[in-house]
This record gives structure tokens, sequence and C-alpha cells, in this order.
């Protein structure tokens, strides 16, 4: 509950944030090209209707053209393109450059897509247990084996920040160099491709003519892509478990506060010699009392062996039931947090 009411302050901020960052440039935009769809229309049809809706039916075709990739010199679907397309596909990067537009095409996307993106989630699941497992073992080497040893959490972290940003920072020289992107676009590409975002605004390996070799260019583009988005598929989930301790650190900040007299009108009351079991009939202890109201050892157990009996007996169920919860499948067992939760203990 806590973490979905973070989650929408956090979409709210991000609409204001970009509202306005964005709107007003989106609206410049439009009014830009208003004005010179008006004077080329009036320079071009003058007052003649025909000419006028011939002109838009072009400019239609023209968009949805080259929104389809159908303008580019390039095929979309030779060899090279159709192994992008797979990989965007798979990878659930998904730029949109590049789409079917036969039903068959779009019928085999679908069973295609089912497989290759869960063999592809399954990578990356296998690509993170392989990194911990490395990072594990450099930890120990460092801080030493003891009993129980378990690696930091925040080390790890750190360890997997500083490479994804170097990563993303030296790529975003790469793309900046064959594609003639700027750094800026190449480092927000960079961070749009690892991230399996694929908004498509930026996709490389477009252009028809490149200053270096276009098959090496193709290969590099491919495993940055590949490293880049398995190194942030890491980087994610380590930064869930940092998150989510911090939801447990706040939550327990929530509940102290709660508990606490100053900020609570009720008292809470005191528990029978700390453990939790009913006083014997006829005590009473009130709330100014000093706690020199106190049984023997013998005398409470005297009074209260049948509830001690009961405990006992709440306490076998209870550890038969966590017992038989153990086949159970969980989110704490299984995916990437089943593995983070076997490498770092209990979180």
């Amino acid at each position: 509950m806590l973490l979905s009411l973070i989650l929408l302050l956090y979409l709210s901020f991000g609409a204001a944030l970009f509202n306005y960052l964005e709107r007003d440039n989106e609206i410049r935009e439009k009014s830009k090209y208003a004005k010179l769809l008006k004077s080329v229309r009036a320079s071009l049809c003058g007052k003649d209707a025909k000419q006028c809706n011939d002109l838009d039916r072009l400019l239609e075709l023209h968009g949805n053209l080259s929104a389809a990739g159908l303008l580019s010199q390039r095929e979309r679907f030779d060899i090279s393109g159709a192994f992008f397309f797979a990989g965007t596909l798979i990878s659930t990067i998904g730029f949109g450059i590049s789409t079917p537009r036969t039903t068959i095409g779009r019928m085999s996307t679908i069973i295609y897509g089912v497989i290759g993106c869960t063999c592809c989630v399954l990578f990356f699941n296998l690509f993170l247990e392989r990194v911990i497992t490395v990072l594990t073992f450099i930890l120990s080497c460092l801080d030493g084996i003891e009993d129980f040893w378990r690696p930091s959490l925040y080390k790890v972290f750190a360890i997997l920040f500083t490479i994804c940003g170097s990563f993303m920072f030296i790529s975003a020289y790469f793309y900046s160099a064959t594609e003639g992107w700027s750094y800026t676009d190449s480092l927000y590409f960079c961070f749009i491709g690892f991230g399996t975002i694929g908004f498509g605004d930026f996709v490389p390996n477009q252009q028809v003519n490149y200053k270096y070799s276009s098959h090496l260019i193709r290969l590099a583009n491919f495993f940055i892509l590949s490293f880049g988005a398995s190194s942030v598929y890491c980087l994610f989930n380590v930064s869930s478990i940092v998150v989510r301790q911090l939801l447990n650190w706040l939550i327990k900040r929530i509940d102290i506060k709660i508990n606490d007299p100053v900020f609570c009108w009720r008292r809470k009351p005191q528990r029978y010699m700390g453990l939790g079991l009913r006083p014997p009939q006829g005590l009473y202890i009130s709330e100014n009392d000093n706690g020199d109201v106190l049984l023997s050892l013998k005398d409470f157990l005297m009074n209260n062996r049948n509830s001690i009996v009961e405990l006992h007996k709440q306490l076998i169920k209870s550890a038969e039931k966590n017992t038989s919860n153990e086949d159970k499948i969980t989110a704490n067992r299984v995916g990437p947090m089943g593995m983070l939760n076997e490498a770092f203990g209990d979180i």
C-alpha cells in the first residue's frame, strides 16, 4: 500500500515535471508547422480546392510511410534488418522503427515473441545470478571469509551502479562518433535502449553509408545493447532491494511514531510478566501500578499451567504450518528476488 502511494506520488511529480519542460516546446513546434503548412498551401494551391486536397493526401501518405520506415533507402527486413527486429522484439526494447505489416507477420510475431521473451528473461536472470556470484567472490576475498558471511547489499549496488554508469558514458561516445548524434542525445539513447524502454526517436544502424565499416558497427551495436540491457537489468533488481529496505525502515519509523505516548493519546496496555499471557483470575494491573505486584515464578506457573499447555500446542501448530509453507511459491523465492534473497540473506 505504501509503495503504491509512493508510485502514485512519483507519477504525479513526473507528470508535472514533463508538462513544465515539454508542453511549451510542443506548442511552439505545432504553431511553427501550422504556419509553414499554411504558407505552402498558399503558394502551391492558392484557392484551388482540388490541389489542396491532393496536397493533404500527399502529406498524409508521406507521414504514414515515414512512420513505417518505408522512406529510408535501407531495407528494414533484409537479413541484418530482420535480425535487428528480432533482437528488439525478444529483449522487449521495441524501437518501433521496424514493424510487421502483413497479417501473417503480426501473428508470427506473437508466437515468436512469447517464446523469445521468455528465453530472454531467463537469460537476464542467469546473467544476474552470474554477476552476483562474481561480485560475492570478489567481496569475500576483500572482506575475508567468516561464518555466515553475506555480501553487503550496498557495496554490490555501488559496484553495479559504477559499472552501468561507466559503460553508458563510454557507449555514448561510440554512438556519437558513429551515428553523428550529439553526446547528450547519445547518452539519452543509451539509457532508453539499456533500460528496454525503446521510444524509437533515436535508432542506430539506420544510415546507408558510415565512416567506418558498417558490419563492424552493427556487430558492436549488438554487443553494446546486449551487455547494456543485461547490466541495467541487474542494477534495477538490486536497486529494488535497496528501495524495499528503505520502505521497511520508513514503515518502522512510522510505527514507532504511532506507538509513541507523546503522539498517541491511548497508552499501550501493559503485558503481564512480559510473556503475553493472561494474568491469574483476580489479579489486576492498573496503569499506575509501579510493578510491585509480581508473583513468584512457582505461583505463576501453577496458576497458568493451562495457558502454558495451550501456548505449547499453538507453537507446535505454528511450526507445522511454517514447515508446510516452505513448499509454497512466493515472490521472495522465485525469479530475481529469490536469487537476491539467497545471496544477501532474508531481505
